[in-house]
């Protein structure tokens, strides 16, 4: 909430007509010190203008000047900001921007304190009416788009399974046995934050994520049949067969016994990928 002053210009302008009472009569009739008053005085001429035009304001000016201490560093730091925005990136926290106040001006962060460092931040958001908010949408498909796709698969199985494949003939245990479901989980280096900053009064919060943005380094592919049997999951790490990354994933000692391990260029699974698992398990 914004502190304002409690006197308004037709009080400074009472208070300076104080007559025959005192100074610090006349400023304790309004509650300031008598200070205040003479700084007032001071400023009589543009107290009055300011009282006729806008008696009921707290400033003199219709627009407060701001002073701002470093120009080019508070330049340098809000376009950085409406550069992620526009490119709808990740800014997790304070923390975020405390690093990037290192970065713009290292010296001014190593001779001040934490505190000092973070009360600029927070009165450089302040200024630039910014704010922390909760991110409302993350990804880069819509929440509709990805359910027609998901019944569309959904409707096109159960058509092979039950009329048109090859399990269409099949009776008992050995039909839902023969079906198995196949997803993939990204593993991040990094799990992303559910805030970012943004412009106060935005009505969403969105961020882009995907492959190309939050870069991951392996996949984890789980499989399940319709009856819950679970096959051995099977990790993907980004690598080129031949590679250093491949020699220590295929080294019998690399990892869990319990999992199949595997190198792809970009960490997912194409077809030599599946028959290699397939040929695994």
């Amino acid at each position: 909430m914004i502190r304002h002053p409690k006197n308004k210009n037709k009080v400074k302008l009472k208070a300076l007509d104080r007559g025959t009472k005192t100074v610090i009569a006349a400023s304790a009739a309004v509650g300031v010190h008598r200070s205040t008053w003479y700084r007032w005085k001071g400023q009589e001429a543009v107290i009055k203008s300011a009282a006729e035009d806008a008696p009921a304001k707290f400033y003199t000016h219709r627009s407060t000047e701001m002073y701002i201490g470093n120009p080019s560093l508070e330049k340098k730091f809000l376009d950085w900001i409406v550069e992620m925005r526009k490119n709808r990136y990740l800014c997790v926290s304070m923390e975020c921007l405390l690093l990037m106040l290192g970065l713009y001006d290292p010296e001014r962060v190593k001779t001040r304190s934490r505190n000092w460092n973070m009360s600029f931040i927070r009165r450089f958001l302040k200024r630039n009416r910014l704010s922390i908010r909760r991110i409302t949408h993350k990804g880069r498909t819509k929440r509709p788009d990805m359910e027609l796709v998901a019944n569309a698969f959904s409707r096109s199985i159960q058509h092979a399974i039950e009329e048109d494949g090859i399990l269409s003939s099949e009776r008992g245990d050995a039909k839902p046995a023969a079906v198995f479901n196949m997803d993939q989980t990204a593993v991040y280096i990094g799990i992303a934050g559910n805030r970012t900053i943004d412009f106060v009064g935005n009505a969403t919060v969105d961020v882009q994520q995907g492959s190309e943005i939050n870069g991951f380094r392996a996949s984890v592919f789980l499989t399940a049949s319709a009856t819950g049997l679970k096959l051995p999951p099977l990790i993907v790490f980004a690598g080129i067969p031949g590679g250093p990354v491949s020699q220590e994933v295929w080294s019998p000692a690399f990892g869990s016994p319990e999992a199949e391990h595997t190198v792809q260029k970009k960490a997912f699974c194409n077809k030599a990928v599946m028959m290699e698992w397939i040929e695994l398990v």
